[in-house]
């Protein structure tokens, strides 16, 4: 994991399961993660409504967890990449990547985090009209 929530005090972990832990986008499906008290006290809002996944979903995440760490890894380095180059590019105006030294959560995510993730945003000068030009 690229970060450990619950090691910082997060009473409460949801993670979307389709994108990163398949990581070939065949199932839907998430997790939430917890104390066992807390997850007591939502589990008959879960059962109840409805969001449990199916024996296969399951089976398809737990094999995305085989390679998730090299997945991560490749995630993470080409993010920084993309970032470094959009951060250099005169058409960009930000870029918000927590893996660049300019960003303002970059020291805190040194400290959490074992890498940066492959999330990586940014605002074309000009706005609209300058990302159409």
């Amino acid at each position: 994991a690229l970060q450990q929530p619950l090691k910082f005090g997060a009473d409460l972990v949801v993670h979307s399961a389709t994108k990163y832990l398949d990581g070939q986008g065949r199932a839907l499906g998430g997790a939430v993660v917890g104390s066992s008290k807390l997850i007591a006290e939502i589990f008959a809002v879960v059962r109840t409504c409805g969001p449990s996944m199916s024996p296969f979903n399951a089976w398809i995440f737990l094999k995305g967890l085989e390679t998730l760490r090299l997945r991560m890894e490749a995630h993470s380095k080409s993010a920084l990449a993309l970032a470094l180059w959009l951060d250099a590019h005169p058409a960009v105006d930000t870029v918000f990547y927590n893996g660049l030294p300019s960003h303002r959560g970059h020291e805190l995510a040194k400290k959490q985090q074992r890498a940066f993730g492959g999330i990586v945003s940014f605002v074309v000068k000009g706005e609209r009209q300058g990302a159409w030009s």
